[in-house]
């Protein structure tokens, strides 16, 4: 079962939906998304199935990914 994670807040959750939607750069976008996601409160199962990221931060399929 994933586990739940606790961020400290540093950044608003709009500034982090904006970062994100603005990147150009697909990896930090991706890093992006993924603590957006957490921000609005998604647990990692969420987060890690609307990314396609496992908890390693890496990509699970696609992306030439091992599948």
């Amino acid at each position: 079962m994933p586990k739940k994670l606790q961020l400290e807040r540093h950044v608003e959750k709009e500034e982090l939906q904006r970062r994100y939607l603005k990147s150009a750069d697909s990896v930090e976008r991706s890093h992006y998304q993924i603590v957006w996601q957490l921000s609005l409160g998604k647990g990692t199962g969420q987060v890690m199935e609307a990314t396609s990221y496992s908890r390693r931060l890496r990509p699970t399929r696609g992306c030439g990914a091992a599948e």
